[in-house]
């Protein structure tokens, strides 16, 4: 059975902001892939404000860099790394341009590229995720740390990430062509958004397995 490791922020963890809770299973869409996939081991490893490269001031376990050896350890063998982050390096205190932020999700891919985590203590391929830009409205009346700015800063990561797969001869799929985030803040996946990205990342998978 492939193992399908989901590396990403508070969209793969599940991130309600109508009740500030976690999306059930079932409506995530690590937990929707897997559902539609049984022939697989989907592992869904999101954590709320995660980043590519830097510690945040909301705390611990925010590194990706930091975490992601740790979690290619603790599942190996994994087959595929599925790498969506980004979004939380717009944010205005980090001031990342979008070509930077690109570099920090490089900066994991090869980590995943260099590692012998996967089958046969080789390493397990990539397969990078474009989060969908942001919408964030400053008047929504949500303390979320994104401006005007930083919405166009997102909206710049999918050339960016484009390349970066390219030179790492990684997968690459622009969640952009199918989804945009929910209208209670404009960052996070709602319901449908989730089923979106679900079946988006299945027709990916199905092409690539």
């Amino acid at each position: 059975m492939k193992r399908i490791l989901c590396f990403g922020d508070s969209n793969t963890w599940g991130f309600d902001p109508r009740f500030g809770t976690r999306q059930p299973e079932s409506v995530r869409w690590t937990g929707r892939l897997q559902n539609a996939m049984p022939q697989i081991q989907v592992i869904p490893e999101g954590e709320n404000g995660r980043t590519t490269l830097l510690d945040d001031l909301m705390g611990g376990c925010r590194n990706g860099k930091e975490a992601l050896l740790p979690c290619l350890q603790k599942y190996c063998p994994v087959d595929w790394v599925l790498l969506m982050l980004g979004i939380n390096d717009c944010k205005t205190r980090l001031g990342l341009s979008a070509k930077e932020i690109a570099e920090g999700v490089k900066v994991l891919a090869e980590m995943v590229q260099h590692s012998k985590c996967g089958p046969n203590g080789n390493a397990p391929k990539v397969l990078i995720l474009c989060p969908p830009a942001m919408k964030y409205r400053e008047n929504a009346g949500i303390p979320w740390d994104f401006n005007e700015h930083t919405n166009g800063v997102s909206r710049e990561l999918e050339p960016e990430l484009k390349k970066v797969a390219a030179q790492l001869q990684c997968e690459f799929l622009d969640l952009n062509l199918f989804v945009q985030p929910g209208a209670v803040d404009g960052i996070h996946l709602d319901a449908k958004g989730h089923a979106t990205v679900a079946e988006a990342v299945e027709g990916k998978l199905l092409e690539l397995l």
